[in-house]
């Protein structure tokens, strides 16, 4: 058998461990403060109390102590110490945006469900919702009805609250005994309607207590809220594929 190395019998050289570089340990903590530094002053609204100023401790505590260790595992080049800089840099950049827009980071996730499912209501604001327009045109909303979830067609049209047969019954009301006297015109002919009155509506943060509804006497794809909802808000506005909803603070009671 040769006693010359081959790949079978080559021995494996050891790494050197290499001394400790405490000094691409600070030049990345002082890369990292002086990207705050500038941040700071990208942004000089972003830190505004004692628990902001604590929480951004905390994290260059934390990425100091994990980058001291990634500092202290091995030796490094020039190259791979300016590419680890830039590397922390960059995170640090990350967390500080991230932090600054943390309320607009918040508010992606219900905007996208809107999106993917128009009748889910965004709140926009403390007393204001917003709902997307669906693929046909029309604005549909999830409420709920005395504890039961039900979908609404929000229409201009319509005058009154109007439940579906199907939805009354669910709400346990006796189709059979109304007396369906009221007659009205929608956009597929006439129709009648029997008085109702549901205790509690709610859409979204806005809920209403003893609604007066009409129970429709023919089936419906979907019940409607009407000038009578729309008009119990403050404002409702239509623009571009959205309809914005607005109400005073004691018009809704949790």
């Amino acid at each position: 058998m040769s006693n010359s190395e081959g790949p079978w019998g080559a021995k494996k050289r050891p790494l050197a461990a290499g001394p400790r570089n405490p000094l691409l340990w600070i030049a990345i903590v002082l890369a990292g403060g002086l990207g705050l530094w500038k941040l700071s002053e990208l942004f000089p609204g972003a830190i505004k109390s004692d628990w902001d100023r604590a929480a951004l401790v905390n994290w260059i505590g934390f990425l100091a102590l994990l980058s001291a260790g990634l500092v202290a595992g091995r030796r490094y080049t020039a190259r791979e110490t300016f590419r680890n800089i830039a590397i922390w840099c960059g995170v640090l950049a990350v967390l500080m945006l991230g932090y600054t827009f943390r309320d607009e980071l918040g508010r992606i996730g219900p905007r996208l469900h809107s999106e993917l499912i128009p009748s889910y209501p965004v709140a926009t604001g403390a007393h204001q919702m917003t709902l997307t327009e669906s693929a046909d045109g029309s604005y549909f909303v999830n409420g709920v009805v005395n504890g039961l979830s039900m979908h609404f067609l929000i229409d201009t049209g319509a005058s009154d609250i109007v439940l579906s047969p199907d939805d009354a019954v669910r709400l346990g009301i006796d189709v059979a005994s109304l007396n369906y006297f009221r007659q009205f015109e929608t956009a597929h002919g006439g129709g009648r309607g029997a008085p109702a009155t549901v205790a509690r509506l709610a859409v979204g943060s806005f809920v209403l207590n003893d609604v007066p509804v009409t129970v429709n006497q023919s089936p419906m794809s979907s019940s409607l809220l009407g000038l009578a909802f729309l008009d119990r808000l403050e404002s409702y506005e239509f623009r571009g594929r959205h309809l914005t909803l607005r109400w005073a603070a004691h018009s809704s009671a949790q």
